[in-house]
């Protein structure tokens, strides 16, 4: 199987983590986490 997936995140005002996780019928559910800083100002 190959597939493509595109997520869009909008900015917030909180630093901290997102963590997006990907899953389909007969895959093994896969998950990225990675860091989010504060907008500067």
């Amino acid at each position: 199987m190959t597939g493509r997936a595109l997520a869009v995140l909008r900015a917030g005002h909180t630093p901290g983590e997102v963590t997006v996780t990907a899953s389909a019928a007969g895959c093994t559910p896969v998950a990225v986490t990675t860091p989010v800083n504060a907008p500067p100002r």
